[in-house]
């Protein structure tokens, strides 16, 4: 009886063993065939854009006040573009004391693999900061990493076109064969593999931005908004067309038009419209408005409204999340995990 038992337990663990082979088989099928189907569903997502041109969005552009100031560039990042052009340059805003956001980012995005893998680099773009011991932490910061561009003006909000004064020639004078640009804000979450996947669509396109455009865009002229805009400052009543400055891409080839338009276009401390529209003047420039790539976030109403949507089937490339002290670090990283796992698929 022990053999025929033995016999009976081997063949049970054949079958079993059959058994598991046929679904471990079947799991990669399913698993392929579903790939390639959410590629191909990513693949529509990237067509159909809203296409502009300041040619048809256009304001007049004033040559004054041009508040030109001379500053100094306090720490400079160590990295060159010698040999093989970029495929992609990260410029940050952000300010000195959120090390932790830059951190986290040199972590999660511009880690050694990625930096590999998408050919990019970043730039950490600071202002200075009125305390010693915290532009003392930004130096030891910056010779440790060696991605920090700060600049020796003093960290305000109305202070942060003074930081695109100085990334634009700093690239046009050291990296300028790059293939793209993105400017992003420190706090805003992105997703690497979903953007590369929308600039290879793009990848012969001259003149490109693509980013969340606003068409004649309002001016603010209530004194107690945080977006106000004086007469003196902004005579016209329409801003035309321009990007969302949490996040915005262009081709390389738009930086010399910025470039050479630094010193004859006005200067506004609205960083986004000073860029993507006064900067590129007279450049021809192809705006494509991937806005529904974009999430801005102000409230729990409007995280819902994200998730369950018409919007939740696009994959979400750049995410901000709103004020900081209900949205700390932890909990926009965990939002945009959830995000994610609900557009996505690969």
């Amino acid at each position: 009886m022990r053999p025929i038992v033995r016999w009976q337990c081997s063949h049970i663990g054949l079958g079993v063993l059959l058994l598991i082979v046929v679904v471990h088989i079947s799991v990669l099928f399913a698993k392929t065939w579903w790939m390639q189907k959410c590629r191909q569903r990513d693949d529509r997502h990237w067509v159909n854009y809203g296409i502009h041109s300041l040619e048809q969005l256009n304001v007049p552009v004033m040559a004054q006040p041009l508040n030109w100031i001379n500053f100094t560039l306090l720490q400079l990042p160590r990295f060159t573009c010698d040999g093989e052009p970029l495929n992609l340059v990260v410029i940050v805003h952000s300010a000195v004391t959120n090390t932790d956001r830059r951190n986290f980012m040199r972590r999660e995005y511009f880690n050694k693999i990625n930096q590999k893998h998408y050919n990019a680099k970043p730039i950490f773009v600071l202002g200075r900061s009125r305390v010693a011991e915290s532009n003392e932490l930004v130096r030891q910061e910056a010779a440790s990493f060696g991605d920090i561009l700060q600049i020796d003006v003093e960290e305000n909000y109305h202070n942060i076109t003074h930081k695109a004064r100085a990334w634009i020639p700093y690239l046009k004078q050291n990296c300028g064969n790059m293939k793209y640009i993105l400017k992003m804000d420190d706090d805003v979450m992105m997703d690497m593999q979903g953007l590369q996947i929308l600039l290879d669509h793009y990848q012969l396109q001259k003149r490109l931005v693509l980013c969340r455009t606003f068409a004649d865009g309002v001016v603010v002229r209530n004194p107690r908004s945080k977006w106000y805009l004086s007469r003196e400052e902004y005579p016209i009543d329409n801003l035309g067309l321009y990007c969302q400055g949490m996040a915005y891409v262009f081709s390389g080839d738009l930086l010399r038009y910025m470039d050479g338009n630094l010193r004859k276009v006005q200067y506004l401390w609205m960083d986004d419209w000073y860029v993507t529209h006064g900067l590129l003047r007279a450049a021809n420039a192809i705006f494509v408005d991937i806005g529904r790539h974009y999430v801005s976030i102000n409230s729990e109403q409007e995280l819902d409204s994200v998730a369950k949507g018409p919007y939740k089937k696009y994959r979400k490339l750049f995410g901000h999340f709103r004020p900081a002290e209900r949205y700390p670090l932890a909990e926009r990283v965990k939002i945009w995990s959830r995000l994610e796992d609900s557009t996505t698929c690969y």
